[in-house]
C-alpha cells in the first residue's frame, strides 16, 4: 500500500526549497498555510493519518521578542489543536516539539 505525506506549513521560518529534493515525489502533498487558521484541513489530514508528527513552532529569539503574542498563539494554538484533532479521530500524536 502506498503511502501519501501531507505536509501543512506555512513556511514562516523556512522555505519550500528546503525539501525541493521531494518535489518529484507524487506521494508528498504540500499545503502552504497555518496550523492555526484551518481547523478543517487540519482534522482532514489527521482523520487520513496513521501517523501524526507536529513539529511547528515560533522560533528565534529575535521573532519571538518582537512577535511576542504572535508566538504565544503558534506555541499554544496549533499544539492543542493537533491534541484535539488526535484525540477526535484516535491517533497517536508521534512526536510533540515546540
Amino acid at each position: 500500500m502506498a503511502r501519501t505525506f501531507p505536509v501543512l506549513d506555512d513556511f514562516s521560518t523556512g522555505s519550500l526549497p528546503n525539501p525541493a529534493h521531494l518535489d518529484a515525489n507524487p506521494r508528498l502533498r504540500v499545503t502552504r498555510d497555518s496550523v492555526s487558521s484551518i481547523a478543517d484541513l487540519c482534522g482532514e489530514l489527521i482523520s487520513q493519518a496513521d501517523m501524526v508528527l507536529h513539529l511547528a513552532a515560533a522560533v528565534g529569539v529575535k521573532y519571538v521578542i518582537e512577535h511576542p503574542l504572535e508566538s504565544l498563539e503558534v506555541n499554544t494554538r496549533g499544539p492543542k489543536l493537533f491534541c484535539v484533532m488526535c484525540h477526535k479521530f484516535k491517533e497517536s500524536l508521534t512526536c510533540f516539539n515546540f
